[in-house]
Order: C-alpha cells, then structure tokens, then sequence
C-alpha cells in the first residue's frame, strides 16, 4: 500500500483551494499535479483548477482511493460537500454503490465536512487521470446539460409548444412519461429548498427558460403539496413571473414508472418562435440544487409543425 500527498500537503488552504492525497495499492510511482481551471462544462461553475493525478492501473476490485479537500472559501453561499460534483476528464462521477469496490468506475464514495466547512470528497477508480469540482449554476445554462435522466421508453415523453396571436393563450406543455428511475428524495424539497427550471433547447441553444421556485403562495395558497410519491405545483392563475402553470414530479422505483408533468402559459411564458424551431429540440428540467436533470430529446422531423406550434414524441 502507497500514500502520496498533495503538492503542499499543509491542507485546502483559500490559496489553493484543493488538497489531494492517493492511496494505491500497488507499488508504483504517483504524482500530483495542479493545474490551471480550464473546464467549461455548460451549467457549472467550476471550483479552483484541475488536478492531474498520474499513478499506475489498478482494478475496480481493488481501487486507488483519492481523497481531495475542497477549501471553504472556494464554495459558493448555498453550496456544500454535498453539492458538489466531481468530474474525471470533463465527465461527471456517480456516487459508489459497491464501496471499497469502484462500482461504477470511479465514484464517490464518501462526502463529509470538516474544519471551518471545508468538504472532503473520497473517489475510488481504477485509474487516476484528470479530476475538477463544480457546482451547478443557477438557471437554465446557454448550453444543455451533461447526463441528465432520459425516459426509459422510447416515443413516450411528449412536447407541444403553442404560440397564439392572443399572448395569454401561448403554451408550452412537456410529459417526461415512462421515465428512468428517480426517487420522491431525489426531486428534493420544493416546499422549502429546492426550485427548478425547465429549459427548452433547439440544436443546441437555449430559446426558452421557466423558473419554478420552491415554496411560496399562488393565489392566497401553498403553491407546492406533497403527496406519498412525489409533488405538486399549482398556479392556475398565473402569479408567479414566469408563466410555469404546473409542475407533477412523481417517483418511480423501476424504469417506466417515474413521470414529470410540466404546463407553462401566458404573456409570462417566454415563448420561442414555432417556425424557427429547425430541432433537434431537448427539454430539461433541472433542480436549483444541481445534484440530478431530467431530459428529453426530439429529433425532426416533428410530428406537427408550422408557424404556430410545434408538437411531438422524443426520440
């Protein structure tokens, strides 16, 4: 077993911002290098550089165990150990489900604060190469997300965008139906922490965004209710800035069972140009958290499409 520490090894320090410690078990040179930011992973705000680890190959049975802390004052206000993603070459790490085996490879296998609010973040992989640390920006990003949930079912996630001569009669309507499985804990707490923001996309670029907040009154009444497999926003007058009208997030435990049910309209609703919509569109809804995005994508050509709408099944 070999332990290599972190180009100071006096600790993540506002100065530099990211301590590094590696354990293989395999003998064998490891070194550590830190290098300047340079991710651009749309929808993320990036925490210090990149630190390039080199060490020999190991097995996901048997993995090296990485361990990096991140210093307090370079974690945004409302962003915390738990907040945080790490990317290895630019693609984010899924949390272990087979600790001290990588399983998947790599993941996190542990988070924890310490000190004055600093985050500890431990990785097991089987190979070391490049590693980052973001947290998700606010709102819709100009460019769609990395590794969203996608349904699990074909043609069963549907979109219809209407833009009437009337602006109060404009509406944009997403189902993410038969869908991967999401947990009623992995939606969050919109009651009292966590908003989202529907984002539509066409070849790329973003033409219209919704922000749902967490909490609030809609018309004198809770906009958000909980129900024992998910919640529910209600706004059917319209009171909220952005014209998001409802909002259904409902668990699913397997494949095929989870949905997302989104309905935005009005003059509040910002409307992209049906015409111009060449595709291929993606839909997103993402948590002001960051932490988990669904998705999905529809290719042209539409199965309705003309100057006032456009409708169709994804992909």
């Amino acid at each position: 077993m070999r332990r290599a520490a972190g180009v100071r090894a006096d600790g993540a320090t506002a100065d530099d911002v990211v301590e590094t410690s590696v354990t293989t078990p395999d003998a064998g040179e490891v070194t550590i290098t830190e290098l300047l930011p340079c991710e651009t992973v749309p929808g993320f705000q990036f925490l210090g550089g990149t630190v390039r680890i080199s060490a020999p190959d190991v097995t996901a049975a048997n993995p090296l165990t990485i361990v990096f802390q991140i210093d307090a004052a370079a974690i945004p206000p409302g962003q915390t150990h738990n907040t945080i993603f790490v990317f290895r070459n630019g693609v984010t790490v899924p949390p272990c489900i087979g600790a001290p085996q990588a399983l998947p490879d790599p993941c996190v296998s542990n988070r924890a604060p310490i000190g004055g609010f600093d985050a500890r973040i431990t990785v097991l992989t089987s190979r070391a190469s490049d590693w980052s640390f973001g947290v998700a920006q606010a709102g819709c990003s100009a460019q769609p997300l990395r590794d969203c949930r996608a349904p699990a079912v074909p043609r069963k996630a549907t979109l219809a965008i209407k833009d009437s001569v009337d602006d109060s009669k404009d509406a944009i309507s997403w189902s993410w139906l038969a869908g991967t499985t999401t947990t009623k804990a992995e939606f969050g707490d919109p009651l009292t922490e966590v908003g989202y923001d529907l984002c539509v996309y066409n070849d790329g670029a973003l033409v219209s965004s919704t922000a749902i907040a967490a909490g609030g009154f809609c018309a004198g009444k809770p906009c958000w209710k909980e129900s024992g497999s998910g919640y529910k926003f209600s706004d059917g007058k319209l009171t909220t800035p952005d014209g998001a009208a409802s909002l259904v997030l409902k668990q699913g435990l397997v494949d095929g069972k989870a949905k997302i049910l989104f309905k935005g309209k009005g003059t509040n609703l910002e409307m992209p140009n049906p015409q111009a919509l060449g595709g291929p569109l993606e839909v997103q809804l993402r948590k002001t958290t960051g932490d988990v995005c669904w998705t999905a994508t529809y290719g042209p050509p539409f199965t309705k499409h003309d100057a006032a709408q456009v409708k169709d099944k994804a992909d």
